[in-house]
């Protein structure tokens, strides 16, 4: 429970500070100290505390940017397979086309010479 509001408060200070991570991890770890929160661990621990929140947080962000893109690729290659699937049945709507026509004149050869 305590854990999750230093990890709430750590995220509220960054925003609050334009996504300075530092600055953010550190307000938060004064933050909880100064509202007992984790205090004594806090105290004791400070200066690993905030090495390892700020290290969490930037790995925390990595995968947040890396899932983004992912989603944007996967987008991309979504709506490209779509063109493509357009294209080819566009092809086979042509080529359907011409095999019906090239099949009415061959209709048309064969009720001729049956005449």
């Amino acid at each position: 429970m305590e854990y999750s509001l230093f990890v709430d408060k750590t995220r509220e200070f960054v925003g609050k500070n334009n996504g300075d991570i530092d600055t953010g991890v550190k307000e938060a770890v004064d933050w909880c100290i100064a509202n007992n929160i984790l205090r004594e661990f806090l105290q004791k621990e400070r200066s690993e505390i905030i090495m390892l929140s700020i290290f969490e947080y930037n790995a925390e962000e990595e995968r947040r940017k890396l899932l983004a893109e992912v989603d944007e690729n996967s987008a991309q290659l979504i709506e490209k397979g779509k063109e493509m699937e357009r294209a080819n049945t566009e092809r086979e709507k042509q080529r359907a086309d011409a095999a019906e026509a090239r099949i009415r004149e061959l209709e048309a050869k064969l009720a001729e010479m049956s005449k």
